[in-house]
């Protein structure tokens, strides 16, 4: 399947009325892939790690901190039982209120596209620790169980959200990936693929497309050599470390993977930014891309656009700009693309 400069958001946005937020996202992505939005300013349990947390054994949310407490070893009867329960991994609206509240909205197959997101295994270890602030990646049974039961929230949003569109979009958050084989991360290139592959596949087996979003740097080759459909990158500040894979991304366009470009900055830089000079910017994207090699009919079709980032530490004013810009270029390449 291709898609061809269509625009959707990462998930998080700093609004307060989740009303308001789940409206203004429907209505600027009608046309595009609308995402339910993480109201991260609603309370801790929207933070990316604790809202996808129900359900995981042996974890403690006190205030603001999220830990697995094992000091007593993982007691995982009850995970296990309901392993093929997708209700047992669902998010409530305590944790994630946008996802219901646009549940309210949707209407069947009202959309082409729907997208959810999840924390990716991988960051969630790395960021998740036991009581002891150990990285619960470094548990192997706790990592296991953290792999399976992202991938269940994955396909419990699948569940609710394809009664209402022909394509159901999940993208996996992996932020931390940029940290993956610094001295402060031991973790391999083998488990890193693997973990993925399995929520993943996972999803793709529910006829879904599945994405990755990793806002810093990293080793992309690993990404690439996963069975991802969609990369999403920070194309405003990460371009130039992104093309130097130029054998592993022409590979990936030939599989039909789609590039999601992270154009529109997601942070004050968007001030010194018109349409215009972004629509540039990806303009010379391509062509560079092109140039070196790349097939040009995949590159200028396999794509879509978002934000460099998440949205919600950002003023509301500023946040809607982002997401402004980043549907008006995508309809301005498609305008022109259909004349």
């Amino acid at each position: 399947m291709t898609l061809s400069g269509l625009a959707t958001a990462i998930g998080s946005l700093p609004h307060k009325d989740v009303d308001y937020a789940v409206r203004f996202v429907l209505e600027s992505f009608k046309d595009d892939i609308p995402f339910w939005p993480q109201m991260v300013n609603l309370g801790f349990k929207e933070n990316m790690y604790a809202q996808f947390s129900e359900g995981l054994p042996n974890i403690k949310i006190d205030e603001d901190k999220i830990f697995f407490d094992i000091k007593n070893g993982v007691v995982a009867d009850d995970f296990f039982e309901n392993i093929d329960n997708l209700d047992y991994f669902g998010i409530s609206e305590e944790f994630g209120c946008g996802f219901h509240k646009m549940l309210e909205y949707l209407k069947p197959k009202g959309f082409n596209y729907l997208k959810g997101q999840i924390t990716g295994p991988i960051t969630f270890g790395l960021k998740v620790t036991d009581q002891n602030l150990r990285p619960s990646i470094y548990n192997e049974e706790l990592a296991q169980i953290i792999t399976i039961h992202l991938s269940k929230k994955a396909l419990w949003q699948i569940n609710k959200l394809k009664d209402f569109c022909n394509h159901v979009i999940i993208f996996i958050d992996e932020p931390y990936l940029s940290s993956v084989g610094s001295a402060y991360v031991q973790v391999d290139r083998g488990f890193v693929v693997e973990n993925l592959n399995f929520v993943i596949n996972e999803i793709k087996a529910s006829n879904a497309l599945v994405g990755i979003h990793c806002c810093g740097n990293t080793d992309w080759s690993i990404l690439l050599e996963t069975n991802v459909d969609i990369i999403n990158f920070d194309a405003y500040e990460y371009f130039g470390e992104f093309s130097l894979y130029l054998k592993e991304l022409k590979g990936f366009l030939d599989r039909g993977g789609i590039i999601a470009y992270g154009l529109v900055p997601a942070n004050n830089k968007i001030e010194d930014e018109t349409t215009d000079s972004l629509f540039k910017k990806l303009k010379n994207e391509f062509e560079f891309l092109i140039n070196s090699g790349l097939p040009e009919d995949k590159v200028l079709s396999q794509f879509i656009l978002t934000p460099s980032c998440g949205l919600g530490s950002l003023k509301e004013e500023l946040a809607e700009n982002i997401l402004q810009t980043t549907f008006e270029i995508s309809k301005r390449y498609n305008d022109l693309h259909k004349s």
